[in-house]
C-alpha cells in the first residue's frame, strides 16, 4: 500500500519539474520567435492592407501593381528571410 502514494507522488514532482522546465524554455524561446517572425507578420499585413486599397479602389493602380504586390510578398515568404 505504501508504494502507490510513492509511486503518484514521483510522478506529480515529475510532471511540475517538466512543466517548470517546459514553461522557463517557452519564456525563453518567445523573445527569439518573435524577432524572426515580426519582419514576416509586418510585410504580410503591410501588402493585404495595400490589397485591399486596391480592391477598395481607394489607391489608384495596375493589374502591374496588383502582381508586384502579390510577387513580392510571396518572394520574401519563399526566401525565408523571416
Amino acid at each position: 500500500m505504501d508504494r502507490a502514494p510513492a509511486a503518484v507522488l514521483i510522478a506529480y514532482r515529475t510532471v511540475t519539474s517538466c512543466a517548470r522546465s517546459t514553461r522557463r524554455g517557452v519564456e525563453r524561446a518567445l523573445p527569439a520567435f518573435m524577432a524572426r517572425r515580426m519582419p514576416r507578420v509586418e510585410i504580410v499585413v503591410r501588402n493585404s492592407m495595400q490589397l485591399v486599397r486596391y480592391q477598395l479602389g481607394t489607391d489608384p493602380h495596375t493589374a502591374a501593381d496588383v502582381a508586384r504586390t502579390i510577387g513580392s510578398t510571396l518572394d520574401f515568404l519563399a526566401a525565408g528571410r523571416a
